[in-house]
């Protein structure tokens, strides 16, 4: 109960801060398999964007709960960097920003919303002792069945197609670091010397 005040309080800032949300594949409706990200207005149009690309195991726009425990949501969060990325720059144009969601990759079908594994695995059951739900095909979303895969479809169908004049920096964290780095591999013979990276 605590985590998922938390979280409404983290995506109510994130928000009022101008980010909005994009589902992912893009198209999905509300009620349909998809994973949300969070991304600035203009990211289509903006000449630099910032791409984060979280833990999978952390929920959209968390970077860890044992912070926000002991200093405050906005720290532990996306809700300060997201501030000071966003924060005009007098001359320079202000970037753009997505924040990326390889954490809830679980379609948990009752909510209608995309969850982390830890909240699939902490959902109710009839007694303590019972085993977690099983998974199905329907709780995983199309295109988005790992981390790596998310991160994949980030950069092929939204950076790659939404914003493809745009140059990307880069940030990752834990496993979204390595998976972007395994793209940037596969897909540029020298990431350093790609023109838009």
């Amino acid at each position: 109960m605590i985590i998922a005040c938390i979280r409404n309080i983290v995506l109510s800032r994130l928000h009022d801060q101008g980010l909005e949300t994009l589902r992912l594949p893009l198209g999905a409706k509300a009620n349909e398999q998809h994973v949300p990200i969070l991304v600035s207005p203009t990211f289509k149009t903006d000449e630099r964007i910032i791409a984060v690309f979280g833990e999978p195991v952390q929920d959209l726009g968390i970077w860890a709960y044992r912070i926000i425990g002991h200093e405050t949501i906005n720290s532990g969060s996306a809700v300060d960097f997201s501030a000071a990325v966003l924060r005009e720059k007098g001359e320079s144009p202000t970037p753009g920003l997505i924040l990326t969601n390889p954490g809830q990759l679980v379609w948990h079908c009752a909510g209608e919303k995309a969850i982390s594994l830890p909240s699939w695995l902490a959902l109710p059951r009839k007694h303590a002792v019972e085993p977690p739900m099983k998974m199905t095909v329907r709780n995983k979303i199309p295109g988005h069945e790992t981390w790596q895969d998310h991160v994949t479809y980030v950069f092929d169908e939204v950076l790659g197609k939404l914003a493809p004049d745009a140059k990307i920096d880069i940030i990752g964290l834990a496993e979204g670091s390595l998976a972007a780095v395994r793209y940037l591999a596969e897909h540029c013979k020298d990431p350093y010397l790609h023109p838009n990276l």
